[in-house]
């Protein structure tokens, strides 16, 4: 059975348990062609949850409050959280350590890049009253998959990073960051990300769920047990698509990008290795530190101007 996951991000740390599932074989072993697919095929137009709820994608990485999101919005079906890929939250809003934001009652008048996720800025403003601040804000919304560069560009002063992953790719490149953790300042966030399903899947094809959630488990397992461990590279990097097949996927995806593996892994995917993550799509992340370090100047929106809670713009 084909199914597809929409990736919330270019490849990462994040997504290892699906690439080390894919390497060892347990998806071919369940019987599944997985498709992996990166949101840069389609510059981040619509999100992971998106994808789902409209049949595009059988399951999507995304933010735990997606699954809020869908719970309230009326225009589409709820989703289902079936997994969380970690075990707690490791994400933190960021910001340049050299600069005088020193924690999050600092961000008062900062200018933060959004990703326009729908309950996103409520809850930066709420990290900064937690710790004494009023949370109050600028904003800015650049490019989606090029939101983590603009503390290097000076668009900006602070914005939400996974630490694990730009915070580990800054620290490679000689950049230091601030992280604010949520739970620090007693943000009830939970654990992000978590993999996301429509409920469609679930009640039809329920035996394939399963078996595409052991078969994924396992890659994380594996993963965790031998962080140092290097996949072999007809599977361990993105792939850029090479023929196309017609898809069977649980729920039909419409339009789906598929590539036939060439290692019988039962696994490929359609994914670049252009935009995204810490270097946008600059190419190798630069060492080149910023010349401005004080509040970053630009035309800016403030918070309260944003979309209310009840808003029936889709999240990530």
């Amino acid at each position: 059975m084909d199914v597809t996951v929409a990736l919330d991000w270019t490849p990462n740390t994040n997504h290892a348990g699906f690439y080390v599932a894919a390497d060892r074989g347990a998806y071919a072993d369940a019987g599944l062609d997985v498709t992996l697919e990166s949101p840069a095929l389609d510059g981040y137009e619509r999100t992971p949850a998106r994808k789902v709820a409209e049949g595009e994608a059988d399951f999507a990485v995304a933010p735990s409050e997606s699954a809020v999101s869908y719970a309230t919005l009326d225009r589409h079906d709820s989703l289902v959280a079936v997994a969380a890929l970690v075990q707690g939250d490791t994400s933190a809003v960021a910001v340049l350590a050299d600069s005088d934001i020193e924690r999050p009652r600092d961000l008062d008048g900062a200018t933060y890049a959004s990703y326009g996720a729908r309950f996103e800025d409520h809850i930066v403003a709420q990290l900064i009253r937690n710790d004494g601040g009023e949370g109050t804000f600028e904003t800015v919304e650049p490019e989606m998959l090029g939101v983590p560069n603009t503390l290097l560009d000076g668009d900006a002063d602070a914005t939400w990073v996974f630490m694990p992953w730009e915070g580990v790719r800054a620290r490679r490149d000689g950049i230091d960051l601030r992280g604010f953790g949520l739970s620090e300042y007693d943000v009830p966030y939970g654990y992000t990300p978590v993999l996301l399903a429509h409920p469609d899947t679930l009640d039809e094809h329920g035996d394939a769920v399963r078996e595409f959630l052991a078969a994924t488990a396992e890659g994380y397992e594996a993963a965790a047990a031998d962080p140092e461990g290097r996949p072999t590279p007809s599977v361990g990097l993105p792939r850029a698509p090479t023929s196309t097949t017609p898809s069977s996927s649980a729920r039909a995806p419409a339009n789906s990008r598929r590539t036939t593996s060439p290692t019988g892994s039962g696994a490929t995917w359609t994914a670049t290795a252009g935009p995204g993550s810490w270097t946008g799509s600059a190419g190798p992340a630069s060492s080149t530190r910023p010349t401005t370090r004080g509040r970053a100047a630009r035309a800016r929106r403030p918070v309260h101007e944003r979309l209310p809670l009840r808003s029936s713009s889709p999240t990530r």
